[in-house]
């Protein structure tokens, strides 16, 4: 730490005495301003890379994460005490809902394509019987069965499922 720190201090003069002595004075502060803003610039860049750096933020960041979720926690046991409803109540219940409309729609689907099912059996059917109809003459005899004095008898058997 302290090689950066020197490090950045002798850069910081080299930029003062950057400057040369025949430039206007804006240019000269416009050269300082710059030079030594990449010496900041430089400084920072380094010392955010050294690992006491990246193991402070972690532990830092490890810290922060603890403190709120005990503070969430507590906050939760304040709003049970006060009879209140907490947020972890409020996201078990969402996580709950969605389930419950997840279910709904899938049973709402299901019910959907048995529907759908039930149309195209029953349009199958229409057809079948429409075709039928037209094999029959006007007195229900099939094109070329002989009349005969006895009713035609009809089978009943049931048909098996599809």
């Amino acid at each position: 730490m302290l090689d950066l720190w020197t490090d950045f201090m002798t850069k910081l003069m080299a930029a003062s005495t950057a400057f040369t002595p025949t430039a206007t004075p804006p240019e000269a502060a416009r050269e300082i301003r710059s030079a030594s803003l990449r010496a900041w610039a430089e400084f920072w860049e380094r010392m955010m890379r050294t690992p006491e750096f990246l193991q402070s933020m972690q532990q830092s960041l490890a810290a922060n994460i603890d403190l709120r979720k005990q503070f969430s926690d507590l906050m939760g046991q304040v709003q049970h005490e006060f009879q209140g409803v907490s947020r972890q109540d409020m996201d078990q219940l969402m996580r709950a809902l969605r389930r419950v409309e997840h279910r709904i729609s899938d049973g709402i689907d299901r019910i959907g394509d048995r529907v759908d099912e039930l149309h195209r059996r029953m349009d199958a059917l229409e057809v079948r019987r429409e075709s039928d109809d037209s094999n029959h003459d006007e007195h229900g005899r099939r094109s070329g069965e002989a009349a005969s004095d006895q009713p035609r008898r009809r089978s009943h058997k049931r048909r098996s499922k599809e």
